[in-house]
């Protein structure tokens, strides 16, 4: 399958990279779909459009993960990074949802949430070292044995939070 990366343009790295991030996208709900899962991994991409894969490492922890991570951006002249990530979600209710709320004050993880409160997601994140994010999010919708994915929506708002800022210095 061609991919962005064979038509990668040093003079238009943004527009290259976002249409990979995109494909990705494209065949990580084909993967799911097929497989009924999926790990969790990041793409790097460095400024000459080669791109490289890793795996989570199992057991980690993640700030840990984290610092390795931003260590192999800063090592290999990385450009851009997608993750991937199969991950417990909530959907807020309302405009004045409690929850949300203390969700996004740090006060409540999602996964500490009653089953029946969080919901599972396909969750692509793409970002740039010029500063390009966006974040594809796909529901998981599981029917005894049958899975499929719900529709996916689109955020452009900066994302916050542990694998968000990886070409920031902190």
């Amino acid at each position: 399958m061609p991919s962005a990366l064979d038509n990668w343009s040093p003079s238009n790295k943004a527009a290259c990279f976002r249409r990979f991030a995109q494909e990705l996208k494209e065949q990580t709900k084909q993967v799911f779909l097929k497989d009924k899962h999926h790990s969790e991994m990041f793409f790097f991409v460095t400024d000459d459009g080669q791109a490289g894969v890793m795996l989570a490492p199992p057991k980690i922890d993640r700030d840990e993960m984290v610092a390795k991570l931003k260590q192999k951006i800063r090592q290999n002249n990385v450009y851009g990074v997608v993750h991937i990530v199969e991950t417990w979600t909530y959907f807020r209710s309302g405009a004045k949802d409690h929850t949300m709320t203390q969700i996004m004050a740090g006060e409540i993880k999602v996964s500490e949430l009653r089953p029946q409160d969080r919901d599972e997601a396909l969750v692509v994140t793409m970002e740039s070292r010029e500063g390009a994010h966006f974040m594809w999010i796909t529901p998981i919708l599981r029917d005894a044995d049958k899975v499929t994915l719900g529709e996916t929506m689109n955020f452009d708002d900066r994302i916050d939070g542990r694998f968000a800022g990886f070409f920031s210095d902190e």
